[in-house]
């Protein structure tokens, strides 16, 4: 594979990990996808599912990232851009610096988000940290944890979804982090990691459902 070929992929996981902290989408990736239509306003119409959030909830996850209000993210969105568009470009002004309108301006019916990065000069590695600041930032907020230790974390190479299920564990136990993040390996799940901690298996699950993660998961 040459180097061009895996830079995009990078690119790729790495956007996809900052969808769940703009729009519910994201971090934990495809478990948690709203169910959006493209079309301004609407969601696609689909029985519910536990992937769906609120239009009023997506906006807000954007608004606390572009630094927009909610009410302005929900006018953009009957005006015609889509939740998915403005998570990007929510994305992109936070990694920029720019606003959300400046960054919502360079995007038209003829170029494309990827146009729209290279158009802001943002680097692979502004995305990875901006991604993982705001990552860090919401686990911080839900679990015993400093936002400091979660970049630490995030630097030493554990993924979100890991630090969010050790999070979890070690507010039933006690336990720091970090020896609870040595007990997952590549042969066994969060759910046995679990019972091995005596953590009860319903409430675990509760938990866990609240972050929207999978605890039968291997990967």
């Amino acid at each position: 594979m040459n180097l061009i070929g895996k830079s995009a992929k990078k690119t790729v996981a790495i956007l996809a990990a900052g969808a769940f902290i703009l729009t519910g989408a994201g971090a934990f990736a495809a478990q948690t996808s709203p169910v959006l239509n493209d079309k301004p306003g609407q969601y696609q119409h689909k029985a519910k599912s536990r992937h769906e959030i609120s239009p009023e909830k997506a906006a807000q996850r954007i608004a606390e990232i572009s630094g927009a209000s909610q009410e302005t993210i929900l006018k953009y969105n009957q005006q015609g851009h889509s939740f998915r568009d403005l998570s990007k470009a929510a994305f992109f002004a936070k990694v920029s610096g720019k606003s959300l309108d400046d960054v919502l301006a360079l995007k038209t019916a003829d170029n494309s988000w990827k146009d729209v990065r290279e158009s802001l000069n943002i680097s692979t590695d502004q995305i990875k940290a901006a991604a993982q600041e705001i990552a860090a930032t919401r686990l911080s907020a839900r679990l015993n944890l400093s936002k400091e230790n979660i970049q630490a974390l995030f630097r030493e190479g554990y993924r979100q979804r890991d630090i969010a299920m050790a999070g979890i564990l070690a507010k039933h136990t006690g336990k720091p982090v970090q020896d609870i993040l040595s007990m997952k390996k590549i042969n066994n799940s969060w759910q046995s990691v679990a019972a091995s901690l005596g953590v009860d298996k319903e409430a675990f699950k509760q938990d866990v459902k609240a972050f929207r993660l999978y605890p039968d998961s291997n990967k």
